[in-house]
């Protein structure tokens, strides 16, 4: 579910978080009689993850269903409930690669690494003429370049000079001129961005900037530089070829030339609130209508690999300055608690992810006279949260796995002939209307043999919750 992988002829394809992974695990053990069968772990954990997704709770998506779904799939479990493919994914793996046939291009042939030195349709491992020339591969006196006429194959270029000799191997240059004697020659010198400055000499590799221009000296060019009049601590490029300029409040401003905030003196919103229950003083300098961003450190010392569940981040503060507004907020900018203005004490709380990313935001309104002291008190703690009800299949009042005239039949027994009240009335409420009647009967048997309506979700055939209002399920033991 979490790494994927090819096995059993699926492709999982994984990317479900540890976090919710242990989710539905612990869901599935805390809630499953101890005589269930893999098939009903599958079906429960599928059930919680739709429920989840459904309801928008805890970041659950249809690709971590899928990830549920097919992994089970590939260890033999619940393959006759998925197809090709989910979600739009393909998910079957004929030749056991790690690739998906739908992407596969040798579905065949094991070829994991996907070589494909002619860029057709077809992978090496089941292309007969790899270089696309006409000529079969054991035929062929070059079998991986293109040469129909069947001529050397160790100039490719063809500019006269031998392949190992040939400062550029594949831009034609007998003259073989290097001006600047790197070794690469003059016709196949790297300027990236056109300036007339190659790598590594040009100090905005990715932007224009003929001139080189740097006047905070910091080896960042100031067409790339974005704190061109202040020093960065750090000379280095990212992997995206841009300066690498570290912002610690994520506000577009990096450390270097942030001057919105100073925190206990320093530049930059350089700390971290501790989750360990210790009190943290944060002396505040800034402007009004300023929002001073402090991270917050989930698992001090090192996370495990999730938070169990139930858990939540209790933070506590005090000295708060009337024309402050705090709030608690992800790194995708969503709120998940706020504190009102005014109170000098508060407590905000709100749940959490171990790989999530999570900040203190300090609002300071118009009114905001600066120089304020901040005790904040984080704390990760227990919460109890409330019991998942019953997985159901709906249009199955007698609650033995399946929709079938057996059902309708169990409905009309409770209704008319004194038998007692089914296990699940959501399952018997086959129509969702949120109350069990004789219209339960009949939308069920006009599903069933006169091409009716869909059961309502659940449905009839995957396990999940009521996503309305449930009118009660005390057990059913179908799923």
């Amino acid at each position: 579910m979490v790494e994927g992988g090819a096995h059993g002829g699926y492709l999982a394809p994984g990317g479900l978080s540890l976090t919710k992974a242990a989710r539905v695990k612990w869901a599935a053990l805390r809630n499953l009689p101890s005589d269930s069968r893999f098939i009903d772990a599958r079906n429960y954990e599928v059930a919680v993850a739709t429920f989840y997704r459904d309801n928008d709770l805890l970041g659950f998506t249809s690709d971590d269903i899928c990830a549920i779904k097919i992994a089970w799939a590939a260890v033999g479990v619940g393959t006759s409930q998925v197809g090709a493919t989910c979600n739009g994914q393909s998910v079957v793996d004929t030749d056991g690669d790690g690739v998906s046939d739908g992407d596969d291009n040798c579905d065949t042939v094991a070829n994991s690494l996907q070589q494909n030195g002619d860029f057709d349709l077809l992978g090496d491992a089941c292309d007969d003429d790899w270089d696309n020339d006409g000529f079969k591969n054991g035929v062929d006196s070059c079998p991986t370049k293109y040469n129909p006429p069947q001529g050397p194959c160790d100039d490719y270029d063809k500019d006269g000079v031998k392949d190992y000799n040939d400062n550029c191997k594949f831009d034609a240059n007998p003259s073989q001129a290097d001006a600047d004697q790197d070794g690469e020659g003059n016709a196949c010198e790297v300027d990236t961005d056109l300036d007339q400055v190659n790598v590594p000499e040009d100090n905005c590799p990715l932007v224009s900037n003929t001139n080189q221009q740097d006047s905070d000296g910091d080896g960042f060019g100031d067409a790339c530089d974005d704190c061109p009049n202040d020093a960065d601590a750090i000379y280095a490029y990212g992997l995206d070829g841009q300066p690498y300029q570290p912002d610690s409040d994520e506000d577009g401003i990096p450390d270097a030339c942030d001057n919105n905030a100073r925190i206990n003196g320093v530049r930059g919103s350089l700390l971290a609130v501790s989750t360990n229950g210790a009190s943290s003083r944060v002396d505040i300098e800034a402007r009004p209508e300023q929002v001073v961003r402090l991270p917050i450190d989930i698992c001090p010392g090192g996370c495990p690999e999730w938070i169990p569940p139930g858990h939540v981040i209790d933070l506590e503060l005090a000295g708060l300055d009337p024309n402050i507004l705090v709030y608690i907020s992800d790194n995708e900018g969503d709120v998940q608690a706020t504190s009102p203005r005014g109170p000098r004490q508060s407590t905000l709380r709100f749940t959490s992810e171990a790989d999530g990313r999570y900040f203190v935001n300090l609002e300071l309104g118009p009114k905001y006279s600066g120089g304020t002291r901040i005790e904040l008190v984080a704390t990760l703690r227990r919460n109890a949260l409330p019991e998942l009800p019953p997985a159901f299949r709906r249009g199955d009042s007698n609650s033995d796995g399946k929709v079938d005239i057996s059902d309708s039949l169990r409905t009309l027994a409770f209704l008319f002939l004194g038998a007692q009240p089914p296990n699940c009335n959501d399952a018997a409420d086959s129509n969702d209307d949120n109350r069990l009647d004789l219209s339960d009967t009949v939308y069920g048997l006009s599903f069933l043999f006169l091409g009716g309506a869909p059961l309502p979700d659940p449905g009839g055939d995957d396990c999940g919750q009521d996503p309305t209002d449930s009118i009660g399920c005390a057990s059913y033991p179908g799923c």
